[in-house]
């Protein structure tokens, strides 16, 4: 399946691969979702993985950015005995590091 025929699917598979879901579950659920058959909906995922490498390598820069500064924020904050220790912001931080890395592998592996 071109996924041109059918943006929905192709917005919906390229939404639920940026969220890091296992491809499984993605087509099952865009199979029964939108009734079409499995193999056309495994397909368009890996059509549509083929050309999401842009969009997650910008995602992941963005939420390694974040991350840092969340984390560099929360561990200054807490060896810096200032009275406001930032757990939350550390565990923030290396959330959004660990999101990141899953988003590179995503951006680097070629799929199809």
């Amino acid at each position: 399946m071109n996924p041109e025929k059918n943006p929905e699917l192709e917005k919906y598979m390229k939404r639920e691969i940026l969220a890091l879901k296992p491809k499984g579950g993605i087509v099952r659920k865009a199979s029964k979702l939108l009734q079409i058959p499995l193999e056309e909906a495994e397909m368009c995922y890996d059509t549509v993985r083929s050309g999401i490498h842009k969009a997650a390598a910008q995602r992941a820069w963005v939420y390694l950015l974040l991350g840092s500064l969340f984390f560099g924020v929360g561990l200054f904050a807490t060896l810096a005995k200032t009275g406001l220790i930032f757990y939350g912001a550390i565990g923030i931080g290396g959330a959004s590091i660990v999101t990141a890395a899953g988003l590179f592998i995503v951006a680097l592996t070629k799929r199809g």
